[in-house]
């Protein structure tokens, strides 16, 4: 479902790529989304949203490559992503549904030796998700940060953008592993159910293979797309560097944020709100934003149009059913 978007977009490329500016709205639109979303997952606790704020950045990766007119790739990253973030929401489910629906990462740790299929299926989508080298989600982002690089129609600041918001990528994969998969938070280990039923097993181990050899399979077969990417060695090297500089940044932020808590906190309530935006959805009685709407909703939803509408026609209705009881009372 929360592919259709980009489907419907890659199925009307070819209406809407005439149109510069549609482009450039689709470019700013999907880096703001990419940022949003990639530091958001960096600080929120709970297993579901970190992941599905990962699947709306790697959507928003994907928009953004239609957007430097490179619709096939990002068809090619949508087909490797299914795969990988399949593996990784399964393997979050089983986790979730083994500690008694427990998915606050705070209160998940050393999972690797409770359930090590489970944690063995995530590490794979995890390494995948990274973009780490030879894994199916490598190929496909490699390939649109190499056209990207080589693509006229992006700025030197888009460029660092796109880049910024791929590394907190390995800033909430590296959380996930770190937290649930090798941390030591208390947990109350009886509660946990560790037996990893083979029908569970079955589709990680399916999917494993898909995570990892997926890229290689189909980057072979965008070979008909004619694109050649010519780098040279230091360009190469940036792109492998990627996840690592990631996780060495995500390490310096930390210690950073731990010396200065009055920083975490300001820092954690803006990046866990998604940058204020969910006071603007899911509270708007306490901003000005829906004020309007509010009006309008009171003067016609709840105004004249009930008056009109179904009140109108139950008051009407129940005068004439009381007229009629009279005349009936009196005259038979």
């Amino acid at each position: 479902l929360v592919t259709a978007g980009v489907y419907l977009v890659l199925r009307s490329f070819y209406i809407i790529s005439f149109d510069p500016f549609a482009m450039q709205v689709l470019m700013l639109l999907s880096l703001f989304t990419l940022m949003l979303a990639g530091s958001s997952a960096v600080f929120a606790f709970d297993l579901k949203k970190v992941i599905a704020l990962s699947t709306l950045s790697q959507l928003s990766l994907m928009m953004f490559s239609i957007s430097i007119f490179l619709p096939f790739v990002s068809f090619f990253h949508l087909v490797t992503h299914a795969v990988f973030k399949a593996l990784l929401f399964l393997g979050a489910g089983g986790l979730i549904h083994m500690n008694q629906s427990i998915q606050d990462v705070r209160s998940l740790s050393s999972l690797w030796q409770k359930l090590p299929v489970s944690m063995g299926a995530m590490s794979v989508a995890i390494v995948s998700l990274s973009g780490a080298p030879f894994m199916s989600g490598f190929f496909s982002k490699d390939l649109i940060i190499e056209l990207s690089m080589m693509g006229s129609s992006i700025t030197y600041g888009c460029y660092l953008l796109e880049l910024l918001g791929l590394i907190f990528t390995s800033f909430y994969s590296a959380r996930i592993v770190f937290k649930v998969m090798l941390g030591s938070n208390y947990t109350n280990n009886n509660s946990l159910r560790a037996h990893e039923h083979w029908h569970m097993q079955a589709p990680f181990l399916s999917l494993g293979i898909g995570a990892v050899l997926l890229g290689v399979v189909l980057s072979s077969k965008m070979e008909v797309f004619s694109f050649v990417v010519v780098l040279e060695s230091g360009e190469m090297l940036m792109i492998f560097l990627i996840p690592f500089v990631g996780l060495s940044l995500w390490w310096k932020l930390l210690s950073s944020l731990a010396s200065s808590p009055w920083l975490l906190v300001k820092a954690s309530g803006f990046f866990l709100s998604m940058w204020f935006m969910e006071s603007l959805t899911s509270h708007p009685v306490k901003t000005s934003f829906f004020k309007g709407s509010g009006a309008v909703f009171q003067t016609l939803d709840q105004g004249w149009l009930e008056v009109l509408g179904p009140q109108g026609v139950y008051v009407g209705l129940a005068k004439i059913s009381y007229a009629n009881e009279i005349i009936q009372k009196n005259y038979f």
